[in-house]
C-alpha cells in the first residue's frame, strides 16, 4: 500500500471516529457541536456540508484505489455506524464481532490476491496443490472452508444445470485433524461453520460427483459425523487407544485379527478395508521417486549431530 493511500485511509478513519465522539444524539436529530445538525437527510449547516464533502472525496478516492479487502473494511465501518446510530449500547455488542472480522480480513489480505474472473479461468489444473504451510493459524482455519465451499458449489451448480454428472471433483485434505477437529477450542470462532460446510459436502457431495479424502494421524479428533460417512480406509500404524477405538467403531469390515496388527505396522505398511474390498488386505506402499515424495520423512538425528558435519 502506498504512503498516499495509507494517509487517505487514516484520514477516513479519523473522520469515521467523529460521529461517536463529537455528536450529541437524540431520537430524531444528530447535532454537530450542539448547533449544526442534519435531519431526515437534509443538512442545515455549512460545517456539516463541508464535513460530508470531505468525507465523500476521501471515500471516492479510497474505493477507486483500494483492494477488495480495504473496500470491505470501509463498508463495514459505515455499516457499523448505520446500525448503531440511534442505539449506543448496540456498539458494545457489535464491537468485538467487528474486531474479529477485521482481524480475519487482515490475515486473508496477506494471503489472498483478488482478481478478475478471466485472470483465474485457467488457474486449476487436473491436480492442484494448495499449501498452507506459511499461513498463520487463523488463515489455516478459514481458507480450507472457503476453498471447499467454492469448489463444491461450482461442481454442484454445474450438475444441477446440466442435470448430469459429466466429471468428478476430488478434494484431498492432509493433516485433517487440524481442520475437521470436533474438539472445542475457545480461540476457534469458525469451528462450527467449518464443520457444517464439510459435513454437508461429505453427506451430499457424492450425488454431485464431489468426493472427499482425508488423511490424519489422529482420527479420534475428527468429527464423528465425517468419520461415519467414509467408505474406504487406508490404515497405517496407530497406537493411541482413542484412535484405535475410533477405527474399530468406524470400520465394520475390519476383522479382529487385522485390527490387532494395526499397532505393529511398519513404514509404508497399511491395511486396506472398506466397501471397495471384500476382505481386509495388507499392503506395502513403496516410496515414490525423490522428486514426487512429500517432505514428511523422519529427521535422522545422528546425521544432524554428526561431529564431522558440525565441525565440533
Amino acid at each position: 500500500m502506498s504512503e498516499e493511500m495509507r494517509a487517505k485511509l487514516n484520514d477516513l478513519s479519523n473522520l469515521l471516529k467523529i460521529p461517536s465522539s463529537g455528536y450529541i444524539q437524540s431520537k430524531k436529530t444528530k447535532y454537530f457541536n450542539d448547533e449544526d445538525y442534519f435531519y431526515k437527510g437534509e443538512v442545515f449547516s455549512k460545517s456539516a456540508v463541508n464535513f460530508f464533502e470531505k468525507l465523500t472525496k476521501i471515500i471516492t478516492y479510497c474505493l477507486c484505489k483500494c483492494n477488495e479487502f480495504s473496500k470491505l473494511k470501509i463498508f463495514l465501518a459505515f455499516q457499523m455506524i448505520y446500525v448503531t446510530a440511534w442505539n449506543s449500547k448496540m456498539s458494545e455488542y457489535l464491537g468485538p464481532l467487528f474486531n474479529r472480522i477485521l482481524n480475519v480480513l487482515d490475515s486473508l489480505e496477506r494471503t489472498i490476491k483478488v482478481g478478475e474472473k478471466e485472470e483465474y479461468s485457467n488457474f486449476y489444473y487436473p491436480v492442484t496443490i494448495i499449501s498452507l504451510v506459511k499461513c498463520n493459524l487463523t488463515t489455516k482455519r478459514i481458507l480450507p472452508m472457503l476453498v471447499a465451499k467454492m469448489l463444491y458449489n461450482k461442481q454442484k451448480s454445474t450438475v444441477i444445470k446440466d442435470n448430469l454428472v459429466k466429471n468428478s471433483m476430488h478434494l484431498i485434505i492432509d493433516e485433517a485433524h487440524n481442520i475437521l477437529s470436533s474438539v472445542r477450542e475457545s480461540s476457534d470462532y469458525w469451528q462450527n461453520k467449518r464443520l457444517s460446510a464439510f459435513e454437508e459436502i461429505i453427506k451430499e457431495g457424492r450425488k454431485f460427483g464431489f468426493f472427499l479424502t482425508i488423511a490424519s494421524q489422529r482420527p479420534a479428533d475428527i468429527s464423528p459425523t465425517i468419520m461415519s460417512q467414509l467408505h474406504n480406509f487406508f490404515v497405517h500404524c496407530l497406537v493411541n487407544d482413542k484412535d484405535l477405538a475410533m477405527v474399530e467403531n468406524t470400520m465394520p469390515t475390519l476383522d479382529k485379527n487385522t485390527f490387532s496388527m494395526i499397532p505393529l505396522l511398519g513404514h509404508g505398511e497399511t491395511v486396506l478395508t472398506g466397501k471397495a474390498f471384500p476382505i481386509s488386505i495388507f499392503a506395502k506402499i513403496d516410496h515414490a521417486g525423490k522428486n514426487y515424495r512429500p517432505k514428511s520423512d523422519d529427521v535422522i538425528l545422528t546425521d544432524i549431530w554428526d561431529v564431522k558435519e558440525s565441525g565440533i
